[in-house]
């Protein structure tokens, strides 16, 4: 029951009451008068008895009073329990941290990564995940203000440099880019570091799998390059302690590639760090090499799931980075034959990594004109629009975001996320699931790329 139901129901009593005293208030009176009367009439005049109860009447009057003030107080009362429940709560204004969000901010090293979300918001969807040290540009948002506040805490808007992607951050996890980190003490680990100098040979220890190579000296830094039990490593520079053990600055001797590693993975081996070169087998293989020219697009066939761009053009190469299905790839240099097949070197567009992939994995993306749809079993029913390579298309108005997928199906890998209006470049396509026609495309001003339906598609204004 609420506060303003009681506080009448109160009003109600109390009148009631106040009711009763009057009536059983002149009872009494009636009942006095009566008596009065019967003694008069004995002693004195019946004129003058008649006279004598009118001197008492006025007592009801006193109680009638009363009552009437504690019904008003009651009513007061009530009025103010009822001003007291729909009096606003106040609201609480929380000042931006920063008066313009503006400039490039980066993410914080003591955060181990950092999620880019579809909004300001610990439930929204995310985008991609970033890693300590990424540098982000701080946009404003279709509101006309990058930082929102979500009732807990701030938000910017960011986009990320390479890619284009735009999406929210937790403020606390960023700073502008120049800020100085203040120092933080470092305990030392227990064990001591091993007296290992620069151009010292390690390995990874054959009791171990695998040691991973990371950006940073701790456990939480991102991953660069994964080396096997017994590969060879050369040391950089001293040792460094996250507190816990110590992390050893090293450079792969196949693929070059440095970072840190921790030294209980590793042991001494001695000597200079010295590469033996990969023996390169020369040859003709029984195919002829494909007639593509340096800056031609290739992608990763459709028909398998991913490529590797490897250090060589041989397949004892060092793996360098994965490709998925779909993947666009820039030709850098003329084809080199190991005797068995021809490699290609290529350029990622997206990570800009540079290496060998076999001919046999990689499709030329055509040129301008019409594209021939590509028939891959049942035909859809939906028709087929007639966009051409480069015609600019954008993500349908009427949906929230689309993702550019590796291949052409609702199962396959989401490369990127592209929010309601993104515009895009046709680069390929269409092929068809059986179900809907998919479209090779690429994030306007960016190399990336991916397949999108047709349904959540429409052509730029």
């Amino acid at each position: 029951m609420s506060k303003r139901n009681s506080s009448l129901l109160l009003v109600l009593s109390l009148l009631f009451g106040a009711i009763l005293s009057v009536l059983a208030s002149s009872q009494t009176v009636a009942n006095a008068n009566q008596a009065t009367a019967e003694v008069t009439a004995a002693t004195s005049e019946p004129t003058i008895a008649t006279l004598e109860p009118t001197t008492t009447t006025p007592e009801p009057t006193t109680v009638t009073v009363e009552a009437t003030t504690e019904i008003v107080q009651a009513t007061t009362t009530a009025t103010s329990a009822v001003t007291e429940v729909t009096k606003p709560a106040e609201t609480k204004t929380v000042n931006p941290p920063v008066s313009i969000w503006a400039g490039q901010y980066r993410v914080k090293a003591s955060v181990p990564y950092l999620w880019v979300r579809f909004d300001a918001s610990t439930t929204a969807g995310i985008f991609t995940t970033i890693y300590p040290g990424t540098v982000v540009n701080a946009v404003a948002a279709p509101s006309g203000t990058g930082l929102v506040w979500d009732g807990i805490q701030w938000w910017g808007r960011i986009q990320l440099p390479t890619t284009g992607i735009t999406g929210f951050v937790e403020y606390g996890s960023v700073e502008p880019v120049g800020t100085a980190t203040t120092p933080t003490f470092t305990p030392i680990p227990s064990s001591n570091a091993a007296e290992w100098q620069p151009t010292n040979i390690v390995h990874v220890k054959l009791t171990v799998p695998y040691a991973w190579l990371r950006s940073v000296p701790s456990s939480f830094g991102a991953v660069l390059y994964q080396t096997s039990a017994g590969a060879n490593l050369s040391i950089q520079d001293k040792a460094q302690s996250d507190g816990t053990q110590w992390w050893w600055p090293v450079r792969d001797i196949t693929s070059s590639v440095v970072g840190w590693v921790e030294q209980n993975s590793l042991e001494l081996i001695g000597g200079v760090a010295t590469a033996t070169p990969t023996p390169i087998v020369t040859g003709t293989p029984s195919g002829a090499a494909a007639n593509w020219q340096p800056t031609n697009i290739v992608r990763v066939k459709l028909t398998i799931p991913f490529v590797w761009l490897r250090s060589v053009p041989s397949s004892f190469g060092t793996v360098l980075y994965q490709e998925s299905t779909g993947i666009l790839l820039t030709i850098q240099d003329k084809a080199q034959s190991d005797g068995t097949q021809w490699w290609w070197p290529v350029r990622d567009t997206v990570s800009n990594v540079v290496g060998w992939v076999e001919q046999n994995s990689l499709d030329l993306v055509t040129g301008s004109g019409v594209i021939t749809p590509t028939a891959i079993g049942p035909q859809p029913t939906a028709t087929i629009v007639s966009w051409n390579v480069s015609t600019k298309v954008r993500v349908r108005l009427s949906i929230p975001y689309s993702w550019l997928r590796s291949n052409a199906n609702s199962y396959a890998s989401v490369n990127f996320t592209a929010p309601a209006g993104t515009v895009l470049e046709v680069l390929g396509g269409p092929q068809t699931d059986t179900t809907q026609w998919w479209w090779l495309v690429k994030i306007s001003g960016t190399n990336s790329s991916g397949w999108v339906e047709q349904n959540s598609l429409e052509l730029a204004p």
